[in-house]
């Protein structure tokens, strides 16, 4: 008979998540870009949601919209070993697929080139280390930007 562990959750506060990553982060400029995402969710989302998990944190930047079951919809989720999830079958599967198709074509036109892949919109939540889409501090940025962007256009019912 096979038996598992079962990892314990972790109740995850602002100190220990940050804690966690400085101790998973070992780039200086990756840590810089962590804190620069967790200050923007913090500010920005209309909940900004930790994880339970106990192998390391994750922190969900959310709005709330009434299409939504549970009345809030995930954007990105920021892990603290150095990733971030974008959450297109969140989006997708509260909001519908030209909203995940919008917030894409957001992300696409910030993201270096090819890194983004047309059947993500389909995905439930890609992953990707930030040395692989946040080059530099203007893709931050621009990242903050257009999720700010993205988020109006969802409370107007806006999909292209």
């Amino acid at each position: 008979m096979k038996t598992r562990t079962l990892a314990r959750s972790t109740s995850w506060t602002d100190q220990k998540f940050l804690t966690d990553a400085r101790d998973k982060i070992k780039d200086e400029n990756n840590y810089k870009i962590f804190c620069e995402l967790y200050e923007f969710i913090t500010k920005h989302a209309d909940v900004a949601e930790f994880g339970k998990g106990s192998e390391g944190g994750s922190l969900t930047f959310k709005i709330r919209d009434d299409r939504a079951k549970s009345g809030l919809v995930a954007i990105f989720t920021l892990r603290t070993f150095g990733v971030i999830w974008l959450r297109f079958g969140n989006i997708r599967n509260n909001l519908g697929r030209e909203f995940a198709k919008l917030y894409f074509e957001k992300l696409n036109n910030i993201f270096p080139a090819g890194i983004l892949k047309q059947e993500l919109i389909d995905a439930s939540r890609p992953r990707f280390y930030f040395n692989e889409v946040f080059k530099d501090e203007k893709v931050v940025k621009e990242f903050q930007t257009a999720n700010i962007d993205f988020t109006k256009e969802v409370k107007k019912g806006i999909a292209q």
